[in-house]
């Protein structure tokens, strides 16, 4: 959810249910809305600071909430109170906020926010939504990516999303290639330099690349069968159909970070060579319903 102050003074809060359900709220819905809690950072900012927003989005999909988590499920229960009830929200408070700043100079460092204002790096980072988020953008930006066809940059795609499994296929980078090759030791080695700054500010390491299934994505983007792909790769076909799926979404978000540049319509190219036959029908898209709130806008 998201909270904001209106002009008026008042508070308005953006949520989305469990279902997906999204909301807005104001006082004229809920006559007893307050706020519960705050969280004090210890750097200035305003409220509307795209550095602020990028980095928390980042904390958000990181699965690194040991300092997260404490913040929001105290600001969340009703029934906190006395000494030790407020000596662990400041605590809780002090954690979030020192991890943000942590994300932050990772994100500085790397020239992606400068005095809270994003950069052209920081405005492509905050249109991509996956985990290796960070490293799918310095990637991009430093890869020479000008040989390849659409079937070899899904492949190139699919080792910032995939998540091995026990016994999953391990086909390393494909197709075998000088070319494929460099670019994964250019993954690699920017993955490295992220890794020991994110050391140095204290922050758990973030996913790596996996190219367990780069084989299997580039034969499906070159219009091999469904059957041959699983056979060769001895996948489940749910696995599969939700790892391609994974890919077309970060293709279709490398498209628009990078928009009007040549690596947009390659990578648009690429997510139409994987998303056909049975990744195409499961991918179909109900529109978003837009009926007004009903029994969550009754005050407690």
């Amino acid at each position: 959810q998201r909270v904001a102050h209106r002009r008026s003074g008042g508070l308005r809060i953006h949520a989305v249910s469990m279902s997906g359900q999204r909301y807005r709220l104001h006082e004229g819905h809920v006559p007893s809305m307050r706020p519960r809690g705050k969280v004090g950072l210890r750097m200035l900012h305003g409220s509307r600071d795209r550095g602020l927003e990028l980095a928390l989005a980042r904390l958000r999909r990181q699965r690194t909430s040991e300092a997260v988590e404490p913040s929001f499920a105290f600001l969340q229960s009703p029934g906190r109170r006395g000494r030790d009830g407020a000596d662990s929200h400041r605590r809780s408070a002090q954690r979030l906020s020192s991890q943000l700043e942590r994300v932050v100079a990772v994100l500085e460092r790397f020239e992606c926010v400068a005095d809270w204002t994003l950069t052209p790096c920081g405005e492509r980072l905050s249109q991509v939504y996956v985990e290796t988020d960070l490293a799918v953008v310095r990637f991009f930006e430093r890869a020479d990516l000008s040989a390849l066809d659409a079937a070899e940059l899904a492949a190139v795609a699919s080792w910032f999303v995939y998540e091995p499994r026990p016994n999953s296929p391990h086909s390393g980078p494909w197709p075998h290639s000088a070319a494929m090759e460099a670019l994964y030791r250019l993954a690699g080695d920017l993955l490295a330099e992220q890794w020991a700054t994110e050391a140095s500010a204290g922050l758990p390491p973030s996913r790596g690349v996996q190219p367990g299934l780069a084989r299997a994505v580039w034969r499906w983007a070159k219009g091999a069968s469904l059957e041959s792909v699983l056979d060769l790769d001895e996948m489940a076909p749910g696995d599969f159909v939700r790892s391609a799926k994974q890919v077309a979404d970060v293709l279709r978000q490398v498209s628009a970070a990078w928009d009007e540049t040549p690596l947009s319509q390659l990578a648009r190219d690429a997510e139409r060579a994987v998303v056909r036959g049975i990744v195409a029908l499961s991918s179909e898209v109900r529109p978003e319903r837009s009926e007004a709130p009903s029994r969550v806008l009754e005050a407690p």
